[in-house]
């Protein structure tokens, strides 16, 4: 046992952030440079663009000017015409907002042919297409929230990035699909794998994550495609690295807009594997996923769960430590993403006496706060007892300035505060 540990620890240094593939990134990020330099003569370039501009006759410097010219009055146009778009929404909201219990009154088939009998009025009518596309989601969504629930989107309705419009249509999907992907206890049947390996694998995507700049949720698809596919297939010890290695490069491709190459996951690897088995083990994991890769994830949930609690930066940052830090344990797989984020958000509450879990926390999440106690207890156990040697990276991670240092904070005593 000692020597299956010793081996798995290669992956990891106890000391964290001083593991010697520590710069790993930045050395794959400069070995691919150094390799793309020769297919890529910026020098050259850059000069000859500044010869062509240094030698013009005063036709060729005239005809620039005007071309530099159209393209400016160009888009000033497009600019013109974006502002328009976004004041012709906002007109479109306020219309909707002030027909809305007008346009409940009206027959719905006289709504489907584009009538209305309730209001003869054509300014008052709302048209048909704007019902079909975003405006039926709106009057839905509006009008289902109780009296004493927060709307938390209102003020994102003008925002199309933020589409508020079908953030609640998304989160409901996104918990149906939940109930659809609950992952098992799959280490009954897993013969060469234990809880004490797949925490040292988590721990060393969690710093891969870090030295690589990913986004936290390319971290946690990552964990959630590696805990489906050892739901679905027994593995040896040997391939969990790969797999760990295999996931992130998938969840990277999914979530991130510049994904590492194949060859730079090969080099953290310190070349354990070849390019051709993370292909092959990328085309196994799909096979067993049946392609199925949009998986929820608790990071998704606690932000919009931080969102309707109005947390600070720092209170929102302990609920992410906290949720980070379940990520390698084991006990907390089989839980539903959503249910887990309530559960840490409402633990960082509690820990620094921040709110109470109100009526539109439980409209939003789902759950009442009695629901989370159970759930509350395991996660300030967790936070209480102390990390492994070998598994340290999230606890060091929190504890510098940058994230306030929540993972200095104490948790609750138990059995009295929670």
């Amino acid at each position: 046992m000692a020597q299956l540990i010793d081996k798995l620890n290669l992956m990891v240094n106890s000391k964290g952030l001083q593991h010697p593939k520590a710069n790993l990134v930045t050395a794959a990020k400069k070995r691919t440079i150094e390799e793309s330099s020769d297919d890529y003569p910026l020098t050259s370039k850059k000069r000859a663009v500044l010869e062509d501009l240094t030698n013009a006759s005063q036709d060729t410097l005239l005809k620039w000017h005007n071309l530099k010219k159209q393209q400016t009055n160009k888009n000033n146009v497009e600019q013109v015409q974006q502002q328009n778009e976004v004041k012709d929404h906002e007109s479109d909201l306020g219309r909707i907002k002030t027909n809305i219990h007008e346009f409940l009154k009206c027959d719905e088939d006289d709504v489907v042919n584009g009538k209305s009998s309730c209001n003869e009025n054509e300014e008052s009518k709302i048209s048909t297409a704007h019902l079909s596309t975003i405006l039926s989601e709106e009057v839905q969504r509006v009008l289902t929230l109780p009296n004493d629930v927060a709307d938390i989107d209102e003020a994102d309705l003008t925002d199309p990035f933020r589409v508020a419009d079908y953030a609640p249509i998304i989160f409901e999907n996104m918990k149906q699909r939940e109930a659809q992907l609950v992952v098992n206890d799959y280490l009954e049947r897993q013969n060469d794998i234990t809880e004490q390996m797949r925490m040292i694998l988590i721990d060393w995507l969690c710093e891969v994550q870090q030295n690589f700049e990913l986004f936290h949720e390319t971290l946690y698809l990552a964990v959630k495609i590696v805990d489906r596919f050892l739901s679905a297939r027994v593995v040896s010890r040997d391939a969990l690295q790969l797999i760990g290695a295999t996931a992130m490069l998938m969840s990277s491709k999914i979530e991130e807009r510049y994904p590492p190459l194949v060859d730079d996951f090969v080099y953290i690897c310190d070349d354990a594997y070849s390019r051709q088995a993370v292909l092959d083990m990328e085309r196994d994991i799909c096979y067993a996923l049946d392609f199925d890769l949009n998986i929820p994830i608790p990071y998704r949930f606690l932000r919009r769960y931080g969102k309707v609690a109005s947390l600070s930066m720092e209170n929102l940052t302990l609920a992410r430590y906290i949720l980070e830090l379940t990520l390698q344990e084991y006990q907390f797989v089989t839980f539903k993403p959503s249910m887990l984020a309530a559960g840490c958000l409402c633990l960082a509450l509690k820990m620094k006496n921040c709110g109470e879990w109100t009526q539109t926390l439980v409209h939003y999440s789902g759950y009442e706060e009695s629901e989370l106690n159970e759930l509350v207890q395991k996660l300030n156990a967790m936070i209480a007892k102390p990390a492994p040697e070998n598994c340290k990276v999230v606890k060091t991670k929190y504890s510098h300035t940058v994230f306030y240092q929540v993972a200095n904070i104490a948790p609750l005593q138990l059995e009295t505060d929670v």
